[in-house]
């Protein structure tokens, strides 16, 4: 319905577009490079856009890996950059969660050079004013340019592949000169041209200068979030579970000199991890901390602490919240955090297998109710605990009996009593035959299959793509168009993105345009859902 709406006009026209554009180029053989220099870059092809389009998109608009100048100057990173509604992001690798962003409102000035002419092109965030000059020299002409900018556009040396976002002097940055480098001239040029475009219909996206206090709030925020600080308070909390493990294991008497040891230490990690909580929640004021389960999490052991030693009393519900603090270390460490939300993302299916194996459980429950519950027992039922009323004397005790015949405990007593007790013992052996070879042997077991596959599919999808640490990992490709955002392209796009060589690429970049641009087929929904 989106697709096909008044708003999606523009785009629907100039992706069909686009695609003819691709089909030709395929055909002639001519570069992409030469058919954007003749519209003048993406400016006219997408001119009448309007800002409703990015209410169609997801947060991120365009990701790829690009090479960057340290703040040194010395050398350059390759690191990963998403350009997203608020702004640039940048981080170590794919799936990291540590990232760096550069506000939109932050951005004065975006620089490089024209693709085809040599020349330097200057946009303006504020204005939307866009300028070409033939060289660095003609900067000082520029009226809308201060000298201090004007100097740090004179200083860059441009490459044929590099781009540049200078910082507003008043933000976060200080005035500072981003320096990136693209594979090609063409991937440069689409993303300076979609950073351009963004930043044109985003409302509100002027430079607004930001205060110290926010400064070094957004300061101490990639300090909490920097990797030597999440691998300290991992520390802190390994420390402590180790000190619990030995609290439990020593014992201490309350009133005793090694009780008074072990609740002093308790309560220092307790005031270090507060300190750490208000320091977090300082740093991601207010919304990024109260959207953060595991935020939640944190507050209620540090409160819960606090509350019950109040109050006076609850040792062992204190050392239990001791004992749960452990959790908190899923958050800092990446590899049982995937392992973690796999599990999680594996649940729901395997939910739907155990919801058949307790039915079957309950089945069986019930009919062995109506079947043993009113035996009489033997001579030494209760010793041997195989009274017939103990173990099926209600539903509850009948279904925690099957269950444990389910677990293989002990079921031949039960069973060979009841033989002893009824005259029928061939139904008694059929019963429990039954159910150990339907539930325990054949539905049970499709519950740990159901679990190990939706969990190795979950490990699949939540693996790392590239980057530190992440040996073997397939890396992230250089540059896509990201557009997980439930788009109706998105099937195609990703489809077109996978192809193996140039060859099968233009085949199904002819066999779009014969299917779309050409109109020898209706395109519906569905079609689109599955790629074309």
């Amino acid at each position: 319905r989106i697709w096909g709406s008044t708003k999606m006009r523009a785009v629907r026209g100039k992706v069909l577009k686009g695609i003819s554009r691709i089909k030709a180029s395929s055909i002639t053989g001519k570069s992409d490079k030469a058919s954007i220099s003749k519209s003048n870059g993406m400016d006219d092809e997408l001119s009448c856009l309007s800002a409703d389009c990015l209410d169609f998109l997801g947060h991120v608009l365009f990701s790829g890996a690009l090479m960057i100048e340290a703040k040194s100057g010395k050398g350059f990173r390759r690191l990963w950059v998403n350009l997203t509604k608020t702004g640039i992001e940048y981080k170590e690798y794919h799936d990291s969660e540590q990232k760096h962003e550069i506000p939109l409102t932050d951005i004065e000035l975006i620089v490089s050079t024209v693709v085809d002419a040599g020349k330097i092109k200057v946009f303006r965030n504020e204005g939307d004013r866009c300028i070409e000059i033939e060289n660095k020299d003609q900067i000082a002409s520029i009226p809308w340019i201060d000298e201090q900018i004007q100097g740090k556009i004179s200083a860059i040396e441009y490459g044929e592949d590099d781009f540049f976002v200078v910082c507003c002097e008043l933000g976060f940055f200080r005035g500072r000169v981003f320096h990136f480098r693209a594979s090609t001239s063409f991937e440069r040029e689409l993303w300076r041209e979609s950073l351009i475009l963004t930043m044109q219909l985003t409302p509100g996206k002027a430079v607004i200068p930001i205060s110290d206090l926010r400064r070094f709030q957004l300061q101490c925020r990639y300090f909490y979030e920097s990797p030597p600080s999440q691998i300290a308070t991992a520390l802190l909390i390994s420390s402590s579970f180790i000190m619990t493990m030995a609290e439990a294991q020593v014992l201490p008497q309350e009133g005793t000199v090694a009780d008074s040891i072990f609740s002093s230490i308790g309560d220092a990690f307790n005031w270090i991890f507060t300190a750490e909580l208000i320091f977090n929640f300082f740093s991601n004021f207010l919304q990024p901390f109260l959207s953060d389960a595991w935020n939640w999490f944190d507050t209620f052991v540090v409160v819960s602490r606090f509350l019950l030693a109040s109050v006076g009393g609850g040792t062992q519900i204190l050392r239990c919240i001791r004992a749960i603090r452990i959790f908190r270390l899923f958050k800092r460490v990446r590899s049982l955090l995937r392992l973690i939300k796999a599990l999680l993302a594996s649940m729901p299916k395997m939910l739907n297998a155990m919801a058949l194996v307790l039915i079957m459980a309950s089945i069986y429950a019930i009919l062995a109710v109506q079947f043993f519950a009113d035996l009489p027992g033997e001579d030494d039922c209760d010793a041997a605990n195989t009274c017939p009323t103990a173990l099926f004397g209600n539903f509850g005790k009948s279904f925690f009996t099957m269950f444990q015949v389910m677990t293989l405990d002990g079921w031949g007593d039960a069973a060979r009593a009841l033989m002893r007790i009824t005259s029928q013992p061939v139904l008694v052996a059929i019963f429990f035959m039954s159910f150990l070879l339907l539930v325990t042997y054949v539905l049970l077991q499709v519950v740990i299959c159901v679990l190990v596959g939706e969990f190795q599919n979950a490990v699949a999808e939540f693996a790392p793509t590239g980057g530190k640490g992440d040996a073997g990992a397939r890396p992230p490709p250089a540059f896509y168009l990201e557009t997980s955002c439930g788009c109706p392209l998105e099937p195609l796009v990703r489809q077109l993105y996978d192809s193996e060589g140039l060859e099968q690429r233009d085949r199904r970049v002819r066999d779009v345009f014969t299917t779309v641009a050409a109109g020898r087929a209706h395109v519906n929904a569905a079609a689109l859902a599955t790629g074309l």
